[in-house]
């Protein structure tokens, strides 16, 4: 990661150009998140998998926000306690990597859903319920000061003390289905814009340049989706990850990449080169 932070440049193409081609995806592509449970044939079956695997048969369910998959969240709650089930329909959405990466968290230290019951053959879990309150509401440059030291070391231990064993590789193959999705999805279906010959030799030079400088890059555990939607908030302001499931063993600089250019809010650039130079001196001080 250089002071310069050319590679760090190179290494947020990527991380942006993924994100936005998922923020693009067509309304019909993902379930509807205001179903509602009770003509929900999904929701009941997990409801009454819970009220099971729980020993709380006054359990009740309600819909929670959820993301760019066909995984969905719901609230379990009886009385004054509550839990999260996740509905992960088999042959659309895996369980594995999210329990695996859970566990590697977890034991690293890092703050994350645990894991209470599972039944993957249905695709349902159980996680404790660790709230609402994400990052996004209360990070602004009023509060930068207060939150940055803690998501810089948060960063750091990710790439450090989190193991990547199993893990895929985010490798040039990988990579480079990422980067074409941003001339073939983002610009051309969803925008409606055709690169013309010239545009396309420029982007391919571009491609070529980002590929180069993530294979020179260490090698670490990469979230893949680090921005403040992706953090809660908890007591004490401490900071728990979710969304990890597809998490891989990639270039060190793409999590600080998807964190300071989150498309949420726009920092200084003197502001985001002396956080990227903060932390280069704790991960890459050669």
């Amino acid at each position: 990661m250089k002071t310069t932070s050319t590679a760090l440049r190179r290494t947020l193409a990527v991380a942006t150009m993924r994100r936005m081609t998922t923020a693009s995806r067509s309304p019909g592509d993902m379930p509807d998140p205001e179903a509602s449970p009770g003509k929900d044939g999904r929701a009941e079956a997990g409801l009454t998998w819970a009220r099971d695997a729980l020993g709380r048969k006054s359990l009740r369910i309600e819909p929670l926000a959820g993301d760019a998959s066909f995984r969905r969240y719901f609230r379990l709650r009886d009385g004054a306690e509550h839990w999260v089930l996740m509905d992960a329909p088999p042959g659309k959405e895996d369980l594995h990597p999210f329990i695996e990466v859970a566990y590697k968290l977890s034991a690293g230290g890092v703050t994350v859903p645990a894991v209470l019951a599972e039944d993957r053959e249905q695709g349902f879990l159980i996680l404790d319920d660790l709230g609402d309150v994400l990052l996004r509401d209360r990070l602004s440059p009023e509060t930068a000061s207060h939150w940055f030291p803690d998501l810089l070391d948060l960063l750091r231990r990710l790439a450090q003390d989190i193991s990547c064993d199993g893990l895929p590789n985010y490798d040039r193959s990988r990579l480079q289905q990422d980067l074409e999705l941003f001339p073939e999805w983002y610009l051309g279906r969803h925008k409606g814009i055709q690169l013309s010959c010239s545009q396309l030799d420029l982007w391919e030079d571009l491609a070529t340049r980002l590929l180069l400088s993530a294979e020179a890059q260490p090698q670490v555990f990469v979230h893949r989706d680090f921005h403040s939607c992706n953090l809660l908030v908890q007591p004490e302001d401490r900071l728990a990850v979710i969304d990890f499931q597809d998490a891989v063993q990639g270039p060190l600089s793409y999590d600080l990449a998807s964190l300071l250019w989150d498309r949420y809010i726009a920092w200084p650039r003197p502001q985001l080169e002396g956080w990227m130079e903060e932390l280069r001196l704790e991960v890459a001080p050669k």
